[in-house]
């Protein structure tokens, strides 16, 4: 089995690339909880964006190895942000349903990437993002909607 989890609460700087975005307080407290519960784990695999890897870092420890990074579980780039929380939302349905979204990485593309990072992989927590597991979960705007910050997902082949 393979627990999905996304990563905890961030600092949202507009400004900035969402892949440097960091963990809030509340976040890393989040994380840490997140960690006592699912813990121990076999592995701990992990997007190298920051959010991630602050998330899955309580959870390698308190499992007694270190975080495995994988640039395949990143989510999905994005040429820059949108303006507003809205204009994303709206930008991640419509990539979800299937249309290219300006500036964002082919649906393709993000899909062969993040099925290549777990292939193989047995037994383990993923510390990844919610589009682009919602992409390779099939889930649409609404089930994305759902997914929190942190989450764990169960999920078997």
């Amino acid at each position: 089995m393979l627990w999905f989890v996304r990563h905890a609460a961030v600092e949202v700087l507009l400004d900035r690339p969402a892949s440097t975005w960091q963990l809030t307080a509340a976040g890393k407290r989040a994380a840490g909880e997140l960690a006592v519960q699912l813990a121990p784990v076999p592995r701990v695999l992990s997007s190298p964006e920051p959010k991630a890897s602050a998330t899955a870092e309580p959870l390698a420890r308190l499992s007694g190895f270190e975080v495995e990074l994988d640039d395949r579980l990143r989510e999905v780039e994005r040429a820059t942000n949108l303006p507003d929380y809205e204009s994303h939302r709206a930008a991640v349905g419509a990539y979800l349903a299937g249309a290219p979204v300006e500036g964002w990485e082919p649906r393709p593309e993000a899909l062969q990437r993040f099925r290549e990072a777990i292939d193989e992989v047995d037994e383990a927590a993923v510390v990844t993002h919610a589009t682009v597991l919602s992409l390779f979960l099939g889930y649409d705007l609404a089930r994305w909607e759902q997914i929190e910050l942190p989450d764990v997902i169960e999920w078997r082949r």
